[in-house]
């Protein structure tokens, strides 16, 4: 499991919008946690896909995995069709915000 689109961008303070859900990446196939303490949201993948832009990082409940900044921003463009426009929104206010990813090379 890896935490992505807006649960991501919230982690890494891209964006001032709080999700509404816990968005995660699964692999085909792979069951879904039941008793959550908050709906989730559920993308499933490939399971080549679910390592590429993949980050380890330790939290107060132990260690998960996260997508980077450059990885949420692909996917908000790749889930906007299936997702609806509220991704592609949110996106454009974060970047209006200032808060948007800006690589640095």
């Amino acid at each position: 499991m890896v935490m992505n689109l807006l649960s991501a961008l919230q982690f890494h303070q891209m964006t001032t919008q709080i999700p509404q859900a816990l968005f995660l990446a699964m692999p085909r196939g792979a069951r879904v946690p039941r008793g959550s303490f908050c709906r989730l949201e559920v993308k499933r993948l490939l399971p080549a896909f679910m390592e590429m832009g993949a980050e380890e990082h330790q939290g107060t409940w132990g260690a998960f995995k996260a997508f980077n900044p450059e990885r949420c921003v692909a996917d908000l463009f790749r889930y906007r069709p299936s997702s609806g426009r509220m991704f592609f929104w949110k996106l454009c206010m974060s970047i209006a915000t200032g808060r948007a990813h800006v690589p640095r090379y």
